[in-house]
């Protein structure tokens, strides 16, 4: 079907230019559309203001700024302004392009495609633990089912102060992947007021599966006392939801034994 020089050509229903042309049109409205109708346009190329005017498409919006301006998401299902589907990546890389495969996203410069990497559970509020010999969680991100890969490798960081009332107190700080301990350290016992405590753990995902594996690594650091702890290998169901999870034990419940983490991030890269 072709169309030739209808400027102000407006369409009330549905078109369906399939594999033809839709040529010479200045203006077009397709109004009644929605739930009423479609436009559907099946053809191998469309191009979009290729000559004159000003070259810009707007989806959602009459007004575009860009080369192509999408309009705002909202928060109900559905309405993102952009989404991709899980697909083979290109054989050969070409400059600026983004993909998307294996729950990755891809973004190539130079020829040379890289893994964009993802953070979350950023801290934006100090949480404190004081008073109590109670194991208490004071950091935790989930990780969903499914979502670790072959290669991934997932660092989380945790930062802050802690105070101990007399020289015989010391707390102790365990770092969990589900309800697997894979690190622990507990400080020096000594009187300190608000010294500086942090853990660095990362760990990259060997293999997937009910029987996955994972090769960790990490420090933690109270004060002057540094410990580090290494494993090769450890088990983890990674088809099912899993929390890294940073808890924290006082050997003694007083008032003046407290930590706090005020900083933190799981980062995931790869």
């Amino acid at each position: 079907m072709a169309l030739e020089d209808h400027s102000g050509f407006t369409l009330l229903g549905d078109i369906d230019a399939n594999g033809h042309n839709i040529t010479g049109i200045a203006s077009f409205a397709a109004t009644g559309l929605g739930t009423l109708g479609s436009l559907v346009v099946d053809t191998n190329t469309l191009v979009a203001n290729a000559t004159g005017y000003e070259d810009k498409v707007g989806i959602g919006t009459a007004t575009p700024t860009a080369r192509l301006h999408l309009r705002a998401g909202t928060a109900t299902a559905g309405t993102a302004p952009i989404k991709f589907t899980t697909g083979t990546l290109l054989t050969t890389p070409e400059t600026g392009t983004i993909e998307f495969y294996n729950d990755r996203f891809y973004i190539t410069n130079v020829a040379l495609r890289k893994i964009i990497d993802r953070s979350n559970g950023t801290i934006v509020a100090s949480t404190t633990v004081a008073n109590t010999t109670d194991e208490t969680t004071i950091y935790t991100d989930t990780i969903p089912a499914n979502a670790l890969k072959v290669g991934n490798f997932i660092e989380v960081i945790l930062a802050g102060q802690l105070s101990t009332h007399d020289a015989s107190d010391s707390v102790t700080i365990n770092l969990y992947l589900g309800s697997t301990l894979i690190g622990t350290a507990t400080s020096t016992p000594k009187q300190v007021t608000d010294i500086p405590w942090h853990l660095n753990a990362f760990f990259t995902v060997r293999t997937v599966g009910e029987t996955g594996t994972i090769s960790i690594h990490g420090d933690i650091v109270t004060g002057e006392t540094i410990t580090y702890f290494n494993t090769p290998s450890v088990v983890l169901d990674t088809t099912a939801a899993e929390d890294l999870t940073v808890k924290v034990q006082w050997d003694n419940a007083n008032a003046d034994n407290t930590i706090q983490a005020d900083q933190g991030i799981t980062h995931f890269s790869n």
